[in-house]
């Protein structure tokens, strides 16, 4: 079960791409976008009364009225190394006169630096009469003690010459054999309505961003563009809308594995050598709708792989287990592909029952919801509805071993569901809260510990 902590109300609507987790001194807090305005929300805790949230306006450095946020994110500059390896680098590819070069960044510049947001969106002429693509990138130059009001100002406004559907980052590593010393740098991307994949990087001793090359680093994401006309072909000639990155060690090669879902349904699945940038598979599959969400894991237990996406300590996960690919479009059921290491998307995916139920499918995350040591799949829809999957595990497999999910409970908001998040708001060392984002609100869910007596029951139910 979850008890329902607080809920914080939106002045106006916000979008499936409009929130994030921004660590600042040294704490998690939220950010959610609503149009024109991004509000922080943080956590205390007081004494005798609980965890109590406050928001906090995040200041943009643009008039209400010219211009409309898309999407936003924002990550902790770190030091990664990776074991057993050449490490990730806080070297990245630049662009002079054509030619690739290679640079470097001190570390110094990452100890104590405060998440760097990125926010995309679109903003009036002049004129007013068109508008443009922007990429406004606060506090990468502001320390951990920085205030939530000097990151505002600590900007950087880039103009980009297509619309921004989504911004999401992810760390760099350099080809075997090149760099030292094992510093980690950390890239923007953003999914455009170019079709395209565009990297930024801070590319100068003030950290500055601007667009390099995206092919030395991610080939698997290159597409004809104004900076590579060599790509690796695709089968994709639409928008990507959502991605999803994953590393692991396999037989003591690093893999990294990238799922991209478009917005004609569908889903491209490549796993990379990550120190060769070779690929070494790739396979696609055709959903019924634009692609929503797009999760890699391994049930039934948590198992921690590395995800440019975690706040916790990065690791490596050897394969010892399935990785699975949760997919989920705006059209039809969510579904499971099993393995797809071995499997790729050449098999045929298991739906999650009812998932079709209530209207269309806009997010998903995979927690241990009722904290039994267990994995859970969450999908947020459209038709106010948050459903809970688990997995079972068959006492008697078949050949094929085919996990089984089955439809556990739901939980009903007054709004859309737009996104789910997993974090640790309250900065215990625990992911324990869900974040619920509807269309005009943010609800903060904390897992409630079964009241004994209270019954449980693994066995298939529809959602009501």
């Amino acid at each position: 079960m979850q008890e329902l902590i607080q809920f914080i109300e939106l002045d106006k609507p916000t979008n499936i791409y409009g929130s994030c987790v921004f660590v600042h001194q040294a704490r998690q807090k939220f950010l959610v976008a609503s149009c024109c305005q991004v509000s922080c929300i943080s956590a205390t805790e007081l004494k005798g009364e609980g965890i109590h949230f406050k928001s906090e306006e995040f200041s943009l450095p643009f008039k209400p009225n010219e211009h409309n946020i898309i999407s936003i994110d924002a990550f902790q500059p770190t030091s990664i190394s990776i074991p057993g390896s050449v490490p990730f680098g806080s070297y990245f590819y630049g662009v002079s006169g054509g030619k690739i070069g290679v640079a470097s960044m001190a570390l110094s510049q990452v100890i104590g630096r405060s998440s760097v947001v990125g926010i995309c969106g679109v903003k009036k002429s002049q004129t007013q009469s068109t508008v443009t693509g922007y990429l406004s990138i606060h506090g990468y130059t502001s320390t951990q003690e920085t205030s939530i009001a000097r990151i505002c100002n600590d900007f950087q406004l880039i103009e980009l010459p297509y619309t921004p559907f989504f911004i999401t980052h992810l760390p760099l590593s350099l080809p075997q054999g090149q760099g030292e010393n094992g510093r980690g740098t950390t890239a923007f991307l953003i999914f455009g309505s170019d079709e395209c994949v565009h990297m930024y990087l801070p590319t100068s001793h003030k950290g500055d961003y601007q667009e390099l090359v995206i092919l030395p680093y991610f080939p698997e994401l290159t597409r004809p563009s104004p900076y590579n006309q060599s790509p690796l072909p695709t089968p994709s000639t639409s928008p990507v809308m959502k991605s999803e990155f994953a590393y692991l060690s396999q037989n003591g090669v690093r893999l990294r594995l990238c799922a991209l879902g478009c917005q004609n349904g569908l889903v491209f699945l490549t796993i990379v050598d990550e120190d060769s940038k070779e690929l070494v598979s790739g396979s696609h599959f055709m959903m019924d709708g634009p692609v929503s969400s797009l999760h890699f894991y391994s049930p039934p237990h948590p198992v921690k792989f590395f995800s440019p996406y975690a706040h916790s300590q990065i690791q490596l996960k050897e394969k010892s287990d399935n990785i699975h690919l949760l997919v989920c479009s705006t059209v039809g059921c969510a579904v499971v592909f099993c393995d797809v290491i071995n499997k790729g998307l050449q098999q045929a995916p298991i739906p999650l029952p009812h998932s079709d139920g209530f209207d269309s499918i806009t997010c998903s995350a995979i927690t241990d919801f009722d904290l039994d040591g267990k994995l859970e799949i969450l999908i947020g829809t459209y038709g106010q509805e948050v459903l809970v999957y688990k997995y079972i595990e068959d006492e008697h497999p078949n050949n094929n071993n085919t996990p089984k999910f089955i439809f556990h409970h739901q939980l009903s908001f007054p709004h859309p569901i737009l996104s789910l998040t997993i974090c640790d708001i309250a900065n215990n060392n625990k992911e324990d809260f869900v974040v619920v984002t509807t269309m005009y609100g943010v609800n903060f869910l904390k897992p409630a510990l079964k009241v004994e007596g209270e019954q449980k029951s693994d066995s298939e139910t529809s959602p009501s």
